[in-house]
């Protein structure tokens, strides 16, 4: 389903408060990733991010994305300046597209 090349860098923008920002994600390839909802089929995304603050590094975290036309986080994990954070995908609703990702 992804139309993105293994280890490579793309552009993405995004927004905090009313201004548009544009950092770099690396693409790490597919992962089936089993969550207490069941396993799915994700996209591995490494998000840069500014380092300082809560973050020492530069790429601290991996994202999971559902690998179909929905493109919901299932999975975050990254590191912090006082250990680790992790978010779970625990519920969801009107999806908009068939979960083509979802293995179990």
């Amino acid at each position: 389903m992804s139309s993105f090349d293994k280890d490579n860098s793309y552009k993405i923008d995004f927004f905090i408060d009313d201004t548009v920002y544009q950092s770099m994600v690396l693409y790490q390839g597919i992962e089936d990733i089993k969550i207490k909802d069941g396993k799915f089929r994700c996209m591995r995304i490494v998000p840069m991010m500014i380092s300082g603050g809560i973050f020492n590094e530069d790429y601290p975290g991996t994202v999971w994305v559902s690998d179909d036309k929905n493109r919901i986080p299932i999975l975050v994990e990254g590191k912090i300046l006082v250990g680790k954070v992790k978010m779970e995908l625990i519920g969801y609703e009107n999806v908009l597209n068939t979960w083509d990702s979802r293995l179990k």
